[in-house]
């Protein structure tokens, strides 16, 4: 998908696929179940995806596209039109090659509106950008995260706002950073006095 994403659709950097484990055979009324079902539907709503979203599925999962996409009274809901859904059971499939002929040619409608939408310069004051330890290898304190570090100097100076989600990574060098946080209500929360990061 993301080859035709490239060779038709400029304005467009990628696909990106949300899966989960409730297959056909899964009780998906488990308690714990609203975890992954709220994570996939709200990272589907993330500004990034530009409100195109398009359903794969077997057809018998236990997780319907119409409970993933549903909104409750503090999630908004996921519009998504019946022929954005893909049921790879459908009767309409005669093999393989015809189940991937239907996604990309679903998945070309949604680029093709994408593509529609153009890059617009903003001034970094109006970025927010997210902050975690990519964990790449042994050497990513030393190596990756610096790197990261300097690149949020870099943008805060221009007046974005960077947030650190893994505080558990510096519990050891949290002294070194709250001196350097915004407002003084998130250093305190920050720095509890027995030294536990909060």
């Amino acid at each position: 998908m993301n080859a035709i994403c490239y060779r038709n659709t400029r304005n467009v950097d990628g696909v990106v696929g949300l899966n989960h484990l409730y297959g056909c055979g899964v009780a998906i009324n488990a308690p714990a179940a609203v975890v992954p079902i709220r994570t996939i539907h709200n990272i589907s709503l993330n500004p990034n995806f530009g409100g195109e979203v398009m359903v794969i599925g077997l057809g018998c999962e236990k997780l319907q596209p119409e409970r993933l996409l549903t909104g409750t009274n503090d999630v908004q809901a996921i519009p998504v039109e019946s022929a954005s859904i893909v049921s790879l059971q459908d009767e309409k499939h005669v093999g393989f090659q015809s189940m991937v002929e239907d996604i990309l040619q679903v998945a070309e409608c949604h680029l093709q509106k994408l593509n529609q939408r153009q890059r617009e310069t903003c001034p970094a004051s109006e970025l927010v950008v997210g902050m975690q330890c990519g964990g790449s290898d042994a050497f990513s304190g030393v190596t990756a995260n610096p790197a990261v570090g300097y690149a949020s100097d870099l943008l805060v100076r221009c007046g974005a706002t960077v947030m650190f989600s893994e505080v558990t990574e510096v519990r050891d060098a949290i002294h070194l950073l709250t001196p350097r946080r915004c407002e003084r209500r998130g250093r305190q929360t920050a720095a509890g006095g027995d030294g536990v990061v909060r």
